[in-house]
């Protein structure tokens, strides 16, 4: 059971970031048709050889976007006007992208560009420190029977390989699937890891749809998308950003539950 988790990175984050930003209008058509017109290729596995063409493009919808929630599109950008930034009072300190995937960030600049200083750093616009505050409290780590020598919790940790890679995990995936029942679910306003490029690496292992896609209630209101690929389900959930449970409480719980009990959704 997977959410909005980075699995092909030819289809994955900035290359399916771009394509959902332009059709939910965060930058202008302009732009978008440059892209398209250079054959810009800003999938992971390309990030090595963007042209001098198709670099300053990127950099471009970059600051176009930088002040856009990319976790949840249409939330709030904490660290702007009074919205309190997570990074401040603990002084901790950011992972970025270039530290997940430090294969895909070292691209050159074209020439007589300045080089851009880590590229849309991880997290921003996020607000995390109660979160870290309250799990690393005493308090909290001796009613969870935390070991002391187990290091404090962060929202960002290296040295899970699984993803870093340029294999992505899509091959765990098609290992397990004759094994196992499994579930990727999506929620539909994360620019991070949006359901367009989830949606690209899903189709192109082409499993036999055994159950088209279609929509499922909470509360009689549509929640979000479900389709059947034998023992493959993925859903979508609606308006629901990166970490589904935290924007679409009822919704996750009804989507995972049911699943989990093998019951219609």
């Amino acid at each position: 059971m997977v959410g909005n988790g980075v699995t092909n990175w030819s289809f994955d984050c900035e290359a399916a970031y771009v394509e959902m930003a332009y059709w939910h209008g965060l930058y202008d058509t302009e732009l978008y048709n440059k892209m398209h017109e250079h054959n810009c290729d800003f999938s992971g596995v390309a990030y090595n050889n963007l042209t001098p063409r198709c670099t300053p493009l990127l950099l471009e919808f970059f600051q176009l976007t930088s002040d856009i929630n990319i976790y949840d599109i249409y939330g709030t950008c904490w660290g702007l006007g009074d919205a309190p930034q997570m990074y401040g009072s603990k002084n901790q300190k950011a992972a970025t992208a270039a530290d997940y995937t430090p294969w895909l960030y070292d691209f050159k600049m074209p020439q007589g560009e300045e080089e851009h200083p880590k590229l849309r750093s991880l997290p921003p616009c996020t607000f995390g420190n109660p979160i870290i505050e309250y799990l690393n409290s005493e308090e909290v780590r001796s009613n969870l029977h935390i070991p002391d020598d187990i290091q404090q919790w962060d929202l960002c940790l290296d040295g899970i390989d699984y993803t870093r890679g340029p294999e992505g995990s899509q091959w765990i995936y098609e290992k397990l699937v004759d094994k196992y029942r499994i579930i990727k679910f999506s929620g539909d306003t994360d620019g991070a890891v949006p359901t367009h490029g989830t949606q690209g690496w899903i189709n192109e292992i082409n499993w036999p749809v055994t159950s088209s896609m279609r929509p499922y209630y909470v509360n009689g209101q549509v929640a979000g998308q479900v389709e059947e690929r034998g023992n493959f389900t993925f859903a979508t959930v609606h308006g629901a950003g990166h970490m589904v449970p935290q924007f679409k409480r009822p919704q996750a719980y009804h989507l995972i539950f049911n699943w989990l009990q093998q019951k219609d959704i």
